[in-house]
């Protein structure tokens, strides 16, 4: 009798103990962290010596006392080795004499396998500066670009992400002589967004701590949770900055861990799977970390530019000019309490990036059971497109964590009460609405949807539908008086479509105005630009070719599926398997989730596939269902629920 009551207590002192210890274990990381000196390495050439094991080679100027003395016409020729550890930059700085201040100019010539973007290169700005920078190619010996130090030292890890050995060149102006240069010296000081990873990594040591003394009853799991937290914190206090580098071995050793009883076969067994969705979403951030910081000295996108621009103007909830508040409202949160920089907005999508990937392990759970959860959200973990998407700064990440949110209001098989069903319903439609206004329609679909299918009153409609509706009233209405459009979030961006397919044509703008202002030329709505300047066979043939894009072309292959051949066989079986089952219904929700969007895909007119890569996830659902099915096969009846899952009795057929 008091079993059950006591499973529901032990799980809530669970997940209490796994977030306070999550939350402890952070803060004091990042306080060890904080108060870590900076490494430096000083080449001081005013000594008698130089300290040869540094470079690997050094030729040319001659060290004296007063420092490095330059012979006419000679260069300096140094083999320098960067060791670029994963979470700590590399600064360079030049102290120059007196005399050599602005008669010093240096080359760093980096390998073929060396490639930096021209927007990873700051412009050369005016001004004389101590000394600059120039990068080139082993094989070319002339530079490329100019980095000018401006009183601070260069960044080099933007130019030599992955580390290794350049040959550095220090010569002098025409002109000069005499001892120009005192020293050399290398820095390296800890990233700013290190914090990104230990709270993703902190749970999974927690649960495998908490698995294991639930299989041996004798251990009290909070005074494990706490001797083992007591133990990890002296450990990141001896090695706090390498810590975050063993941090991927650790986890998975974690993960093996807590499956040594059930491999030992010892102990009472015990439901793993919350250890394994902590791993994947460990996992998932340390790729997407890796992403984020070879991005983070990119240039933001322009909408991500203009995001932040709306944010950093933002007064209050709904002010944000034709934008759709939600992802606005984030944003601002993020340049609070992150630092009001294009990195802050870059670590605000990689968050929802992480959150993505436990949101569609829960969603495919409700829905079709623990495996094609757990395999879905370890494909959307592994996936190198979405960890590369995760660091631009955009909504991409968050609309399709509301997108699961409502597909799990809208079919979940274990619905609660009818009133807050319908508030679900609501809430989630309106989360969806006020990240793209566009959704509308579907959310509206889908709320009428699961009110008729548990038998909704009229009552239960119209609660959810105001509930969707009304936070979308306040953001039409300051369009309305903002831009005399209520519908301006939709009509604008449909009007850069519009002149994107037929700019240069009678009567629409020229290449050479669009350069200028992309929303130039008369206004559209999108029933005007869809039904009445395309023709019914243009919509068809659009649909077909852009549907096979996403689920089967190349866009499906090379970014969906990873180019992994295996993938794309493997999701052929399974859109099949998904049509033939009682969950046909979900593929129905997947076209509807794409919607009129595969109409802006013309042969003159081709967005960024961005727009409709929120069915990935739905797509990963697809594959785990029917690798589900499949294993199922092999089993006995008894074992086919923990395969499949509940859901699958209860799920509703279309």
């Amino acid at each position: 009798m008091h079993e059950p009551t006591g499973a529901p207590i032990s799980q809530c002192w669970k997940w209490i103990a796994v977030a306070a210890g999550t939350l402890i274990l952070s803060v004091l990381h990042g306080l060890r962290l904080g108060h870590l000196p900076e490494d430096e390495v000083v080449f001081d050439f005013r000594t008698e010596e130089v300290d040869r094991a540094a470079f690997a080679r050094w030729t040319g100027w001659r060290p004296s006392r007063q420092g490095l003395v330059a012979p006419a016409g000679e260069p300096a020729e140094l083999v320098l080795h960067l060791t670029n550890f994963r979470f700590q930059d590399v600064l360079i700085e030049m102290t120059p004499t007196r005399e050599g201040a602005g008669q010093i100019e240096a080359t760093l010539l980096l390998p073929p396998d060396a490639v930096p973007s021209p927007e990873n290169v700051p412009k050369k700005s005016s001004g004389e500066s101590p000394w600059s920078l120039n990068f080139g190619r082993l094989w070319e010996r002339i530079p490329a670009t100019a980095l000018v130090q401006n009183g601070q030292p260069v960044n080099l890890t933007r130019l030599r992400p992955g580390g290794g050995s350049c040959l550095f060149f220090v010569s002098a102006r025409p002109g000069s002589s005499g001892p120009l240069l005192e020293r050399i010296t290398l820095r390296y000081p800890t990233v700013s967004f290190w914090l990104f990873l230990p709270p993703v990594f902190f749970p999974v040591f927690l649960l495998t701590l908490w698995h294991f003394a639930e299989a041996f009853p004798r251990y009290p799991p909070l005074a494990v949770l706490g001797i083992g937290s007591a133990a990890l914190a002296a450990l990141l206090g001896i090695l706090p900055l390498e810590m975050l580098d063993y941090m991927p071995l650790m986890a998975c050793s974690c993960a093996l861990f807590a499956c040594l009883p059930g491999l030992l076969q010892r102990g009472r067994p015990v439901r793993l799977i919350p250890v394994a969705v902590a791993l994947l979403a460990f996992l998932g951030a340390s790729l997407r970390w890796d992403s984020l910081n070879s991005m983070r000295f990119k240039a933001p996108e322009p909408d991500a530019a203009g995001f932040r621009i709306i944010a950093r103007q933002m007064t209050w909830f709904y002010d944000t000019e034709h934008r759709e508040p939600l992802f606005i409202f984030f944003i601002k949160i993020a340049l609070k309490t992150l630092g009001d920089s294009d990195l802050s907005l870059r670590v605000l999508s990689s968050i929802f990036s992480v959150a993505l990937i436990v949101l569609l392990y829960r969603v495919g759970q409700e829905l079709f059971g623990d495996i094609p959860g757990l395999i879905a959200a370890a494909l959307l973990a592994s996936n190198r497109y979405w960890a590369w998407h995760s660091g631009r700064g955009l909504r991409l990440e968050l609309f399709t964590l509301t997108l699961l949110f409502l597909t799990w209001a809208v079919f979940t098989p274990r619905p609660p009460a009818p009133a807050r069903h319908a508030l679900w319903l609501g809430l989630a439609s309106a989360c969806v609405c006020l990240v793209r206004i566009t959704s509308t329609w579907f959310c509206l679909l889908g709320i009428a949807y699961a009110l008729r299918r548990r038998g909704g009153t009229i009552r239960s409609l119209i609660l959810s539908t105001c509930v969707a509706l009304l936070p979308l009233i306040p953001f039409v209405v300051q369009c309305a008086v903002r831009y005399g459009d209520p519908l301006q979030a939709i009509n604008l961006h449909i009007k850069y479509y519009r002149n994107m397919e037929f700019k240069d044509q009678p009567g629409y703008p020229s290449s050479e105005e669009l350069a200028s202002n992309a929303y130039a030329g008369p206004d559209v709505t999108s029933l005007e630009y869809f039904f009445q300047m395309h023709s019914p066979w243009e919509l068809a043939d659009r649909t077909g070719s852009t549907l096979l894009e996403i689920f089967l072309g190349k866009h499906a292959r090379d970014e969906t599926f990873g180019r992994s051949p295996l993938l794309y066989w493997w999701a052929i079986p399974a859109y099949l398997m998904l049509a033939c089952s009682p969950r046909r219904i979900v593929l129905v929700w997947m076209l509807l989730l794409i919607g009129p969007t595969v109409w802006l895909f013309g042969p003159r007119s081709q967005p960024e596939w961005r727009l409709i890569d929120h069915v990935g996830p739905f797509i990963y659902l697809a594959m785990g269902h029917a690798a589900a099915e499949v294993l199922s096969r092999f089993h006995a009846p008894s074992e086919r629920a923990e395969l499949g899952g509940s859901a699958a009795s209860e799920f509703p057929s279309s």
